[in-house]
């Protein structure tokens, strides 16, 4: 992409990530505080096999970076560099490989979430700012909540379709492996036989991950009641979430149950060309990592 490079990324090698490399990429992403589990990287290998990466100098590991496609959506994840070689332009080398694989899965849209230190880092590299997300952090306990039950499988099918129309695009095979490793974390509020809302979750390093939480625009008063169903089977254990900075009230009714603003991110796309979205259907993302 024409950007000057540092002499050590000149004997940087990237080469696809392997299962033993999932102990280096968790102890880095520790470091970074960023509640992953060995788990999470198994997934990612095993959506995509070939889009996932490690930055090599020898046979020194120093970088890591992950990326999974949805059709027309990519995503990339994971961007983290080893402390001795930062800014040594091996970040960038990553981002490219990310960009050059995604491009060959033809994808018409790349995107990811920034911390708003990294924004100018991306920005450089093709990627331009669409809006800001916010984490916040809070702790199950009971509450009162109506119309919300436990997923079954039986509600698959119609959960990928509401997130498909919400996302812009199919994830049913990321949705497939969220409610199978549940544990009873996924919750679904239906309207005359049919789906129109659910939340799932996953563990995480420090407790519970809720998202993707969707809801049908049709329906959106009983988007709290799935969140207190979540909260209220969550075993008292601190759960994050992230969800649009431009949701004042959904914000504020998060603090009304706890919640905490942890920390903020920007949500990319490469040359600013976004798909279609249903935003006001989107109070939480999936995961910073797979979008």
């Amino acid at each position: 992409m024409g950007i000057a490079r540092p002499r050590l990324v000149e004997m940087v090698h990237i080469r696809a990530m392997t299962e033993e490399d999932f102990d280096y990429a968790l102890r880095l992403t520790n470091m970074l505080k960023w509640d992953y589990l060995r788990r999470d990287f198994e997934w990612m290998v095993e959506f995509e096999p070939e889009g996932c990466f490690v930055a090599t100098e020898g046979d020194r590991r120093v970088g890591i970076t992950t990326t999974i496609t949805y059709q027309k959506i990519g995503w990339i994840g994971n961007v983290a560099v080893s402390p001795r070689h930062r800014r040594m332009g091996v970040g960038s080398a990553l981002v490219e490989r990310a960009v050059d694989y995604l491009r060959s899965r033809s994808v018409d849209f790349m995107g990811l979430y920034a911390y708003p230190e990294a924004a100018g880092f991306y920005d450089a590299l093709g990627f331009r700012g669409d809006e800001r997300f916010i984490r916040l952090r809070g702790q199950g306990r009971p509450y009162r909540f109506e119309g919300c039950r436990r997923m079954e499988r039986g509600d698959l099918e119609d959960v990928m379709g509401l997130d498909a129309k919400c996302f812009g695009a199919g994830r049913g095979r990321v949705l497939k492996k969220i409610f199978e490793g549940s544990g009873g974390l996924c919750w679904v509020r239906a309207s005359n036989g049919r789906i129109v809302g659910c939340v799932m979750g996953t563990e995480s390093a420090t407790g519970l991950e809720a998202g993707p939480w969707v809801c049908d625009p049709t329906h959106i008063e009983g988007a709290m009641d799935l969140l207190k169903a979540f909260l209220s089977n969550a075993r008292g254990e601190r759960v994050g979430l992230v969800v649009p900075a431009r949701s004042p009230m959904l914000i504020d009714g998060l603090k009304g149950l706890g919640f905490e603003p942890d920390f903020t991110v920007l949500r990319m796309f490469y040359g600013g060309r976004k798909p279609r979205m249903e935003e006001g259907s989107m109070f939480a993302i999936e995961s910073l990592e797979r979008g």
